[in-house]
């Protein structure tokens, strides 16, 4: 983690815990490792990064998302899609877009053009991303190993842009590695990789249904925690899907599925789930597999 904005957002942390160098350091990693991290002139492994953390009592997650937040600088982005203010949403998807473009070397411009993107197809299905830039994107992802925290991060938020194949490719890689680290990975990292893993599932249901099968099957072999109710929905949503798909029936997608989630009190899970099922059955109504 070698990025300035990681060890910045570190240090404010630490010092508001009034914890010195040595004493955060200590055991994990040496006192002038840490102090040349937190100026950006050195680098910090993840794993010693989270030790440190955990140490000073910071759940990863809120280090993370907003060392990310604050380094991509998406907030903007973020407001426009959540407020369905697509005009706005395009005009930054085009902005990031050029300034991407004027720096071909920047991982970060890429990353946040690519997510103004994203959001901008999956709410309209627009795609302002050239093959140029999909090849550099794909580039990008292509280079992941270990599965950290950005790294999910990344692909979750871009992921409407990729071919179907590379989507798929990308999330079996996840789901062994989330499979390998169900006892290993802190909540957050699961919750996310989880989240990201069905959001790819969801947007292969609009493309290769053949794909989706294989996926679901992949994650119903790993067990997920007590704390994991929303995945769980919706990886039962998946199950569901498939079932309608296959039949052409939605009897029990309607009677009993759905007045479950209302009857939960679920709300904006419900809603969401039954925009989703609105547009399958759009591309599926007319045929049955």
């Amino acid at each position: 983690m070698y990025d300035k904005i990681y060890g910045k957002k570190f240090k404010q942390l630490r010092e508001e815990k009034r914890s010195s160098l040595e004493t955060t350091s200590r055991g994990i990693t040496s006192k002038s490792s840490l102090y040349y991290w937190e100026k950006g002139m050195g680098d910090m492994s993840f794993s010693k990064v989270i030790k440190m953390l955990e140490r000073l009592h910071i759940r990863p997650e809120e280090f993370l998302a907003n060392s990310l937040n604050a380094y991509l600088d998406i907030s903007d982005i973020s407001t426009a899609y959540l407020e369905n203010n697509y005009d706005v949403l395009r005009s930054l998807a085009k902005k990031y877009l050029t300034i991407s473009r004027k720096n071909p070397t920047s991982r970060r411009e890429l990353i946040r053009a690519a997510i103004a993107c994203h959001h901008l197809m999956a709410a309209t299905g627009e795609n302002l991303f050239s093959s140029q830039d999909l090849e550099k994107l794909e580039e990008l992802l292509s280079q992941i190993d270990e599965w950290y925290y950005e790294d999910v991060y990344n692909f979750g938020n871009t992921l409407s842009l990729l071919p179907s194949n590379r989507i798929y490719g990308l999330t079996k890689l996840l789901i062994k590695k989330l499979s390998q680290n169900q006892q290993k990975a802190y909540d957050q990292w699961q919750h996310s990789a989880w989240n990201t893993c069905l959001n790819a599932v969801f947007t292969l249901f609009y493309r290769k249904f053949a794909k989706v099968k294989k996926l679901v099957t992949e994650l119903d072999t790993i067990n997920m925690g007590y704390s994991f109710t929303f995945e769980k929905v919706r990886l039962k949503f998946a199950h569901e899907v498939m079932l309608y798909i296959q039949t052409g029936d939605e009897t029990r997608m309607q009677q009993v599925f759905f007045p479950c989630l209302d009857y939960l009190g679920i709300g904006q899970l419900a809603a969401d789930l039954k925009k989703s099922f609105k547009r399958i059955k759009k591309i599926y109504s007319k045929k049955v597999i």
